[in-house]
């Protein structure tokens, strides 16, 4: 019942990955409560402040009516990371838009009840659609073995 995968190389002044990532730490998590952001992260943000309107607009088109906010934009490296999270505080739909230079070799894992399924993300974009819940949230976390870029769109 150990989750590991292959995919991810351990380095050692990031700790032990196939734990961050792991099923042991989700069940950490979830025994300490709802987790808002990870302190397991290794990422960087972008500063889309100048095309924050126009992607804002985008989505306005699709879902009228509804609050569009831009909620992250962030680049990883080859073996950057995203630890577990469930973005309860927000509940809503989430919109994460995705780019990676080469198939197959970043992935976005989640939760729901015991299960755990894993996304292998294709070369170029793909698109996720979360539906955030208060009780019962889903838990997320993201690992890329790729450059990688990820926006996230909250509709509420």
């Amino acid at each position: 019942d150990n989750w590991e995968d292959k995919r991810i190389v351990t380095l050692p002044t990031e700790g032990n990955l196939q734990y961050i990532l792991g099923k042991e730490k989700l069940e950490d998590l979830k025994l300490k409560g709802s987790r808002y952001f990870p302190e397991d992260v290794k990422t960087w943000k972008l500063n889309l402040k100048n095309q924050q309107d126009e992607l804002i607009q985008i989505f306005d088109k699709h879902f009228s009516g509804k609050k569009i906010e831009l909620d992250s934009s962030l680049y990883y490296e080859v073996n950057d990371f995203m630890g577990w999270r469930s973005n309860s505080e927000y509940p809503g739909l989430i919109v994460y838009l995705t780019w990676n230079k080469s198939p197959n070799k970043s992935y976005f894992m989640w939760s729901e009840g015991t299960s755990l399924f894993n996304y292998n993300e294709p070369a170029g974009w793909s698109m996720k659609v979360i539906d955030i819940l208060i009780e019962n949230p889903h838990w997320y976390s993201v690992y890329s073995g790729t450059d990688r870029i990820e926006f996230g769109v909250r509709i509420i």
